[in-house]
């Protein structure tokens, strides 16, 4: 009979290896699901490439100015400066409207007699005849001179030259030549050339006329000019900015002398030239029947100025003092010459500097 311990040694079967198989399974799917887990933590928190926080601009040579269109009226004053003298009825006017007028040139006639302008400060106040002196004679001379009727210098004096002289002025007139020249034939106005016009309420074909009517009205030398402004233009016009009006073919240059705002905001600007005078012995306007004229024109509010131009967005600030920054970085103090439309001229770097525009203000 096999011995017990025998028979146990060779018939015993190896010991199950379903554990191992089972705890190796294991650790892989929990390896599996830990390695899962990683890479779904990292595609989820992971952040974006960030983006880049400024562009790149390049500095160039160029110009920056800004102008604004204005429309201004051009007004003259005006001062009476001589009175009818004559009775009768206005049979014709000479002058139409406003207009330059001359030593000895008619302005009306009265009953078909012409009435005459010359310059002088004494007022007509007598007939004028051979005999008389004073200085109302000698402006009546002047004149006579001036069209070369008198040869004489004048002196003064009605003697029989200044007689001769007023015949043939008469005759070429038309007139009855007697060499005397009746009250208000001659009216005498401060100075001459000057604008004149007549009054329309005395004097006017038909009117008829008792004397002492105001006849003669003299226009201001130098016109006022005022342009109407927005309350947009009107906060960034400065005093003394250059203007420029067109009339007549013709380019007025002058600057903004003073500004006023109204109740609404709106304002007005005065314009006139650099020395205190409004329009200046060269003004191109020319008064209508109105005594005044509308022209267009502009106002300068950033002169041209040239230099080295960036994007206002590349200019930063840090206290008083302005930079740029550079594509690597580095900051350049700049000073600000002008800007205008979101571009500025620049003091301090070069043409062709790649400068950064962001909106951070340091860097």
């Amino acid at each position: 009979m096999p011995d017990a311990g025998t028979d146990l040694l060779v018939s015993g079967r190896a010991a199950p290896k379903w554990p191992t198989v089972v705890m190796i399974a294991a650790a892989s799917v929990t390896l599996g699901i830990v390695l899962l887990s990683l890479w779904r933590i990292q595609t989820e928190v992971a952040p974006s490439p960030t983006a880049q926080p400024y562009t790149v601009a390049t500095a160039r040579a160029g110009v920056v100015g800004q102008s604004a269109a204005i429309r201004a009226e051009v007004r003259w004053g005006r001062a009476p400066v001589a009175r009818n003298l004559v009775t009768g009825t206005v049979t014709s006017v000479a002058l139409e409207d406003t207009a330059m007028a001359h030593n000895g040139q008619e302005l009306y006639s009265v009953d078909l007699r012409p009435v005459h302008v010359a310059a002088g400060s004494t007022p007509a106040f007598r007939d004028l005849e051979e005999g008389m002196t004073g200085p109302d004679v000698r402006q009546l001379q002047a004149m006579l001179a001036v069209q070369g009727w008198l040869r004489s210098s004048p002196d003064g004096i009605f003697g029989p030259s200044t007689k001769s002289a007023v015949r043939n002025w008469q005759l070429s007139d038309g007139e009855k030549a007697t060499g005397a020249v009746a009250r208000g034939r001659v009216l005498f106005v401060p100075t001459l050339p000057a604008r004149l016009s007549l009054d329309r309420q005395s004097v006017s074909v038909g009117a008829l006329l008792a004397g002492n009517e105001p006849a003669v009205i003299e226009l201001a030398t130098d016109p006022q000019i005022e342009a109407a402004l927005s309350a947009d233009l009107l906060a960034r016009v400065q005093d003394g900015a250059r203007s420029t009006l067109a009339a007549e073919g013709s380019t007025w240059t002058g600057v903004i002398r003073s500004t006023e705002v109204g109740q609404d905001g709106t304002g007005k600007a005065v314009l006139g030239q650099k020395d205190g005078s409004s329009c200046g012995e060269q003004c191109p306007f020319v008064p209508g029947s109105e005594d005044s004229v509308q022209v267009r024109g502009e106002v300068v509010l950033v002169p041209r100025t040239q230099g080295t131009v960036v994007p206002v967005a590349a200019i930063r600030s840090a206290g008083t003092d302005r930079y740029v920054v550079d594509a690597r970085g580095h900051r350049h103090p700049v000073t600000i010459l002008a800007s205008a439309s979101g571009r500025a001229v620049v003091d301090g770097i070069e043409p062709r500097m790649r400068v950064r525009i962001s909106a951070e203000t340091s860097e």
